[in-house]
Order: structure tokens, then sequence, then C-alpha cells
């Protein structure tokens, strides 16, 4: 017990006596932090979607063709030598997701075709530990 006392009593010294005559650090300016523009949206705080172009994506229930082959007809057009009902002859029903477009407004971006930087969370700004004084803000 005593030991460990005169080892703490030492320790508590000369890292006492390092932090006295150690200087400010240029970089952080005694912080221990740094805050920088961030490098992956340049400080905008956003970047594109990685999900859509323009903020639309491809319709999956149609695959971005912007209908189906009638499943009353079979694409005929006809049901029982009468225009078939379902697609009024046409031999398609227009895509009820898309209305026809083939395009749907993208969910992760709400149509913005950007989102949230990762990086920075929005901010624009990084912040991080001081490399040089090891955020202990002086050397």
């Amino acid at each position: 017990m005593i030991m460990k006392r005169v080892l703490l009593t030492m320790f508590m010294m000369v890292t006492g006596v390092i932090m006295m005559n150690a200087q400010t650090c240029r970089r952080c300016g005694d912080t221990g932090r740094i805050t920088e523009q961030c490098q992956v949206c340049h400080g905008s705080g956003s970047r594109g979607c990685n999900y859509c172009t323009d903020g639309y994506r491809m319709c999956t229930n149609c695959m971005k063709e912007g209908s189906f082959e009638c499943s009353t007809c079979d694409g005929s057009g006809k049901y029982d030598d009468e225009t078939c009902p379902s697609c009024s002859g046409r031999g398609r029903i227009t895509c009820s997701r898309c209305s026809g477009d083939g395009v749907v407004m993208c969910d992760h971006c709400q149509g913005s075709s950007s989102s949230s930087c990762f990086n920075c969370g929005g901010s624009g700004l990084k912040t991080w530990r001081c490399p040089e004084c090891i955020a202990a803000g002086r050397i």
C-alpha cells in the first residue's frame, strides 16, 4: 500500500514538472482538439444521395416500364371475344406505384438528391484529437 502511494506521488511530481515546463501546442492552442472543414463534403454538410439520381429511383414494381401485362386478357386486349374490361383493350395496366412514369421519389433523400454528410453529421466541420500534442494541449 505504501509502495503504491510512493509511486503515485512520484508519478504526479514527474508529470507536474513536465506539464509546467511544457509549451502550449501551436496546432490546437491548448485545447487538445482540432476543428476544421470536413474534407468529405467540403464544408457543406451534405453530400449526394447514394441511392438515386436527381431525387428519383427506378420503380421496382414495374421495373421502370410504367405498366404491366394485363393478367385478365394475358396482354391480348380481348376477353371472351370482347374488349377486356380490366385494361380497356390496351393489353397493359398502368403501374399504380409510379403512375406510369417508371420512377418513384427516393425514400432515402425524399427527392432532394442529397443527404447529410456521414463524416461530419451535417455540420460541415470535423473535430478530432490533436495529433501533435496527443490531445494534451501541451508539448
